[in-house]
């Protein structure tokens, strides 16, 4: 989903809350100083945005819901560069360099008042990284990514109608799978890495021998196909904008009734060790979870204020985390449907979202940015800027061993592989 970079400038800087607040008289300027101490640790975080020309820029987001500051008091700001204070930079703002590509930017705030200064309080660190590896090749938006079960390989969806698969260590193009007709929306990996499924605006479903470039099975749905996910290495999944149907991958013959649905962006599917199948769908700003085992919805879970644009469960099946566009992951519990936290993203939609294997992270995705959260306590712990990209994020996935993050943005062909220590 592409948007023009420029409008979301103003929309942050708009939303900033208001750093000067004044106090009513007589209030103990030295509490005043203790609290300011306590608050700016937790109030100041650089984010990235970019300036009218579509150059990326750090800029400083408050998060501030009490008073901050007293009528005298001022406030001085200092960046760092790998921990290196730059000179002369000294307001809220701070424009990238081309030069500035693979370095760390934090930022620093006091206040003072004469002799009267509170202590530096620093912000978290922000990445300005080069990928680890660009991957070339697709000639249209890359919609969808997948690693492979055992991180190795790595496969693509592009709006160019086609799949290509690559080596994760260096980038180099294995194999293109061409067949499709219109834009790939949705791609995944069998369980056994063997094979995989691609779901296309062409309206068809199919799955591809990962060793010729071969089609096992292709599915006409009629409509769209907005995902697709293996349920075993014998059964496929694929979700339209009215159904979700169970296909056998061999026989390409339905399994039960398909599941009347209404208007999904996104699917995600858990499968419990016992066959017990979870479903989750969208319906705008709505998540619902279905038991494909008996065909029934479990709940409605409700919390969101705009649409939902990805879904994903936890490892362990327990949860289930949706990102929306009013800024927000919401995590979930699958068991009764009760929420247990959200992970706000202050200025910009969550596009993209993904969890690692060992349930300790969450990888989301937005205006050119990925960040990483852990899932605990709901903390941002990296955040990274995608070097070149301005545009929306389109696709992030971890990889399994939880170390790399590989994306793609709505400029033409972009794909990228991140570190994430």
């Amino acid at each position: 989903m592409k948007r023009n970079a420029n409008t979301h400038i103003g929309t942050w800087l708009s939303a900033l809350p208001l750093l000067f607040l004044s106090l009513a008289t007589g209030c103990l300027e030295d509490e005043l100083k203790k609290e300011l101490e306590e608050q700016l640790v937790e109030t100041i975080e650089p984010v990235l945005e970019v300036d009218g020309g579509g150059n990326p820029k750090v800029g400083v987001k408050l998060q501030a819901t009490t008073k901050q500051t007293a009528s005298g008091w001022t406030a001085s700001w200092t960046w760092y560069r790998n921990d290196a204070m730059i000179p002369k930079e000294t307001t809220k703002e701070y424009t990238l360099l081309a030069s500035d590509v693979g370095k760390k930017f934090k930022v620093g705030l006091q206040f003072s008042k004469g002799s009267k200064t509170s202590e530096l309080a620093y912000s978290n660190v922000i990445d300005f990284p080069k990928p680890g590896v660009n991957f070339t090749g697709h000639e249209g938006i890359v919609n969808a990514v997948a690693f492979s079960p055992d991180g190795k390989q790595a496969v693509s969806a592009a709006s160019d109608h086609t799949l290509k698969l690559w080596k994760v260590a260096d980038g180099t193009l294995v194999r293109t799978f061409s067949g499709h007709t219109a834009s790939v929306r949705s791609v995944a990996f069998s369980p056994n890495g063997l094979q995989i499924v691609s779901g296309s605006e062409d309206k068809t479903a199919k799955v591809w021998k990962l060793s010729d470039g071969s089609v096992v099975a292709s599915v006409d749905r009629g409509s769209h196909v907005v995902k697709v996910l293996f349920l075993d290495d014998e059964k496929f999944v694929t979700s339209t904008n009215s159904e979700v149907q169970i296909t056998k991958t061999e026989g390409k013959a339905p399994v039960g009734d398909p599941v009347s649905v209404t208007g999904p962006n996104d699917v995600a599917l858990f499968v419990a060790p016992n066959n017990v199948f979870t479903l989750a769908y969208n319906r705008d700003s709505d998540l619902i979870l279905w038991d494909l085992g008996s065909n029934k919805k479990l709940f409605t879970l409700k919390g969101h204020t705009n649409h939902i644009r990805g879904i994903v469960f936890s490892a362990d099946g327990k949860h289930v985390f949706s990102a929306s566009q009013d800024k927000t992951v919401k995590q979930w519990k699958v068991a009764d449907g009760t929420p247990v936290r959200t992970f706000t993203e202050a200025f910009l939609a969550i596009e993209a979202l993904s969890v690692s294997r060992d349930n300790k992270h969450l990888l989301t995705g937005s205006l050119g940015l990925l960040r990483l959260w852990t899932i605990a306590d709901g903390k941002q712990v990296k955040t990274i800027k995608m070097a070149g990209e301005n545009d929306d994020v389109e696709s992030a996935v971890l990889s399994p061993d939880g170390t790399k993050a590989l994306s793609s943005g709505a400029t033409g062909g972009f794909l990228g592989l991140w570190d994430i220590p």
